[in-house]
């Protein structure tokens, strides 16, 4: 039997579940000394639990073409990466075969990564990078599983050690530039940022929504007075939110400002000052004509020339005041004498890292006050848990898009967020907001490092207190934290 049609038979075997018959099949069928044979075999021996014998296999396969076997083992690896304690498995028999040779103990850290154990990450990984010393797929997991951990200090090391251009990696090329961005280097940091814009990979990814439309500014704001500027939506919401106290810089030295945004920002963005229009990105191709140059947010702070001492201010400037969502009034009394404090406790893209447990969460909210949750997307059990406490208002029904949720802060004492676009918009408006941040913050907080306090505010939301975890993915501390500040109101 060929071995092409048995690796597709057996492969099928495989993907129905049916080990034993694609075992079986294989040893009916033995193609020895084949590398595509035992590669197929040890996924069979895997699927299995025999890691010992799938490991030998692949030490094979190592021995009779090392080059090839280090991809193979990448690729195994990957295939189960859902089930880590395989994969796991695999890399230490091929280790321990082979204990001289780098890549197990590599895909071993990307596992771990994966699976959000850093600390065990660095340890293996450091071993690759001794075996293979400054390999970039090395050195690339060694910063992630260091960035997981907050550890800013190593980062700087590393940074200072290893030749950056030898990283081909577009996103790791723009957390070189956002580390210096946590350290309150702007000038720096930004300008990388700004650096993208010539890069083929952040020009194929952006032209899937922007151009050939728009003729993009890559100098400075020398070439703006009089004109009339579009700003193209870029990142995530709470970016949005963030870079728009530039829009008044901008309309001081232009003519007539643009944003071009997604549909569920288009209301809220109508209601900010000094933008002229809001173009809806699919109607963006009928619009683009009437706007002489085009600038990216994210290149913002650079092309204004941000650094600490000049970050514009916060809130932003509304045409109108927002008129308070009309289920509020509808709220009876319920004799409570706090403050009505809204409250968020995972982002919507679903990062471990930005969630708080909805339970955890709400054992450290005092009961004087009055809640109101503003998670649009919950689980089937938070929305049984907020059901239990049926004096927190569950505002999920009553909000469809940004503007809806920004009435709704408008009309709070205080707003408690994880780092997502609710944390910025609340920010933005300048609401009274407790920032719960996981250890591994994002640039706009700083680093642990730079802001060691337990508690401390942002340059670019000065109503904020932030309360950072001291601990990887424990939340403990700066719940009371949490819980003290509200005990203080």
């Amino acid at each position: 039997m060929p071995l092409a049609v048995v690796k597709t038979q057996a492969e099928v075997y495989l993907y129905q579940g049916q080990i034993e018959n694609m075992m079986k099949y294989l040893h009916d069928n033995p193609h020895h000394d084949q590398v595509d044979y035992y590669y197929i075999l040890a996924q069979g021996y895997c699927a299995q639990k025999n890691y010992q014998r799938a490991g030998e296999l692949l030490a094979v396969i190592y021995k009779s073409c090392q080059d090839n076997a280090g991809f193979m083992l990448t690729q195994f690896a990957d295939n189960f990466r859902d089930h880590p304690n395989f994969a796991l498995n695999i890399c230490q028999e091929i280790g321990n075969l082979y204990p001289d040779y780098y890549k197990p103990f590599l895909v071993a850290g990307f596992i771990f990564n994966l699976h959000s154990a850093p600390k065990k990450a660095l340890e293996v990984l450091r071993r690759a990078n001794q075996l293979r010393p400054q390999h970039p797929p090395t050195i690339r997991s060694i910063l992630f599983a260091l960035r997981l951990l907050g550890q800013y200090d190593e980062i700087g090391q590393v940074y200072n050690h290893f030749d950056m251009g030898k990283i081909q990696d577009a996103m790791e090329i723009f957390y070189y530039y956002i580390y210096f961005c946590h350290q309150g280097d702007y000038k720096r940091g930004f300008a990388g940022f700004y650096t993208r814009c010539q890069a083929e990979h952040f020009q194929q990814y952006i032209s899937q929504q922007y151009k050939p439309f728009w003729p993009i500014i890559t100098d400075q704001p020398s070439n703006i007075p009089g004109k009339n500027i579009a700003l193209l939506f870029e990142g995530g919401y709470g970016d949005f939110f963030m870079f728009m106290r530039y829009a008044p810089l901008l309309k001081h030295r232009a003519n007539r400002v643009a944003v071009v945004v997604k549909p569920e920002l288009a209301r809220f963005a109508n209601q900010l000052s000094y933008i002229d229009e809001v173009i809806l990105i699919e109607k963006q191709e009928q619009r683009a004509q009437d706007y002489d140059v085009a600038l990216y947010l994210f290149s913002l702070p650079h092309f204004m020339g941000t650094q600490l001492h000049n970050i514009p201010p916060a809130p932003l400037t509304l045409k109108n005041s927002l008129s308070a969502p009309p289920f509020m009034g509808d709220i009876p009394p319920n004799g409570k004498k706090g403050k009505k404090i809204g409250f968020i406790w995972q982002s919507s893209a679903g990062s471990h890292l930005r969630h708080v447990p909805l339970a955890q969460l709400l054992k450290h909210l005092p009961p004087h006050h009055q809640y109101f949750s503003l998670q649009k997307e919950q689980s089937e059990v938070d929305e049984q848990l907020l059901a239990q406490h049926g004096d927190i208002i569950n505002c999920q029904t009553h909000i469809d898009d940004w503007y809806d949720t920004a009435a709704i802060i408008g009309q709070l004492d205080a707003v408690i967020a994880v780092d997502t676009a609710l944390g910025n918009l609340a920010g933005a408006l300048g609401a009274r907001l407790f920032m719960l941040l996981p250890i591994n913050t994002e640039w706009r907080w700083f680093c642990p490092q730079f802001s060691p306090e337990p508690y401390i505010t942002s340059p670019w939301y000065p109503a904020a207190t932030i309360l950072r975890q001291q601990i990887y993915q424990d939340w403990a501390h700066p719940l009371q934290l949490l819980q003290q500040k509200l005990l203080e109101m």
